[in-house]
């Protein structure tokens, strides 16, 4: 009874990995505990029927010293009885956890496992991945949740199917709780190896295992199934909020060390939607959710679109918001160089640092047109020496056909400059200080060529160099 469950699950859990790689084999992860070995045999039953190769890997932490690699070498033996085939991967989470500051051991042996699983499956060349999570395992990481406060995405607890690049993580036991699992292994005479810190105190979720559920269970013994059954009524919301957010997936934008939103429309959302969206962004720049107060300042910062803004939220993540563009980066050096700024032009020039003017005069007609790297004034209007440098306070401007001169804070507020590019924008001044160009945005209206113009100037910037140093 338990293995038609266990198939049907299985089915159709496979049937969501959609890969050719699905129907070469499923890797499992093997501790050797109750859970593993359970799922395994049960693997290896489905395998037989489906002609499936199943293979194993096995995690050897490096932290519970010789207990540790006793388990490693009971895997071992399981395996060559069954004629499994196993990989052991030997991680040191402790040498992890000591360069990386902050790192909880229980961070690093979960990012250390995950890579060694997805190697290993590269290696036998499967996209499917099985874990032993159950019903109990599952009842534990949703009251957890509630204990750090989450929302509803904390009370799915530990999805049945998740993708992570080129794999796919299946949970098939999650709906089998852990005392059916121990009854299957004494059925099938299976042995197990145990895991001793399940016995401990020290950890939270063990708490929560040996204190926490006992205590609930004197109010309604019933209380794992009716958590389960949290677990998945949240699953089918988040589910269907994942729907939602690939159906305005046009307006995310992915870069390699970001992520962003184009926030035109966002307040039209429905409300649980905008949170959907800006926790997804996180969770797929970050690996995690962020809590309750960062998503509550992402919502502040993503309704605010006046001006620009700019939050350092974590140590890891940093957000901007530039009117109607929200970005998040691990820090602002990552954030992506606002594209409406400056086009490449026909010589592949678009730098921002440092900039070259290149003058070149004429009587007659123009000789180039304008251009964000390239204007073309009244030469007879120009006070020499020009020069190139960046904004000062207290810059004034005469745009172009506008009635007169304003501060350049407002034109770049007006033209919707983000902050964090405005002290880099070259500006061309004359000799008494007016600026005349503001590169890439306008020429100013004193120097504009008009039917009375008889000489031309083009100005253009053609390569890098210092600013501030005189060009004519």
């Amino acid at each position: 009874m338990l293995y038609d469950t266990f198939k049907k699950e299985l089915l159709q859990l496979l049937a969501m990995v959609e890969s050719e790689k699905a129907r070469k084999g499923i890797a499992v992860a093997f501790s050797g505990g109750s859970d593993s070995v359970a799922l395994l045999h049960l693997l290896l039953r489905f395998g037989k029927e489906q002609q499936l190769p199943i293979y194993a890997v096995h995690v050897e932490h490096g932290i519970r010293g010789q207990t540790s690699l006793d388990d490693a070498d009971f895997a071992k033996s399981f395996c060559r009885k069954l004629a499994v085939p196993l990989e052991v991967v030997h991680i040191d989470v402790p040498g992890y956890v000591a360069k990386n500051s902050g790192v909880s051991v229980e961070e690093a042996a979960r990012t250390l496992r995950y890579a060694a699983l997805k190697q290993k499956a590269g290696d036998f060349g499967v996209s499917a991945i099985c874990f032993g999570h159950h019903m109990d395992d599952q009842v534990e990481t949703v009251l957890l949740n509630i204990l750090r406060g989450t929302g509803v995405a904390g009370l799915r607890g530990i999805p049945r199917f998740r993708r992570d690049g080129g794999v796919c993580y299946l949970r098939p036991l999650l709906g089998f709780s852990k005392q059916k699992i121990l009854a299957y292994c004494k059925d099938w005479n299976l042995e197990f190896a145990q895991d001793e810190t399940n016995l401990e105190m020290d950890y939270t979720r063990n708490r929560v295992r040996l204190e926490l559920i006992p205590y609930l269970e004197t109010y309604n013994p019933s209380v794992k199934a009716a958590l389960h059954r949290l677990s998945q009524a949240a699953g089918e919301t988040e589910d269907f909020l994942d729907e939602k957010v690939s159906e305005i997936s046009s307006r995310i934008i992915r870069g390699e060390k970001y992520t962003g939103l184009d926030l035109t429309d966002y307040d039209k959302m429905p409300l649980v939607l905008q949170k959907k969206v800006l926790r997804s962004l996180v969770k797929e720049l970050t690996g995690n959710f962020p809590d309750h107060a960062q998503t509550a300042l992402l919502e502040e910062i993503a309704q605010k679109r006046e001006g620009s803004s700019y939050h350092q939220l974590t140590g890891q993540l940093v957000a901007s918001r530039e009117y109607d563009l929200l970005y998040l980066a691990t820090c602002f050096e990552s954030l992506p160089e606002p594209k409406f700024l400056f086009s490449e032009d026909e010589n592949g020039l678009y730098s921002y640092k440092d900039w070259h003017l290149e003058v070149v005069a004429r009587d007659g007609k123009p000789v180039l047109g304008s251009m964000p790297f390239c204007e073309t004034v009244d030469g007879d209007k120009l006070s020499l020496p020009l020069d190139v440098r960046c904004r000062k306070p207290g810059d004034v401007f005469h745009p172009l056909g506008a009635k007169g001169a304003k501060k350049l804070k407002d034109f770049f507020i007006d033209l919707k400059i983000p902050k964090r590019v405005r002290d880099r924008v070259p500006l061309v001044v004359d000799a008494k200080g007016n600026i005349i160009w503001v590169v890439g945005f306008r020429i100013s209206d004193l120097v504009k060529v008009d039917e009375n113009t008889e000489k031309y100037i083009t100005l253009r910037i053609v390569s890098s160099c210092h600013l501030d140093s005189p060009v004519l």
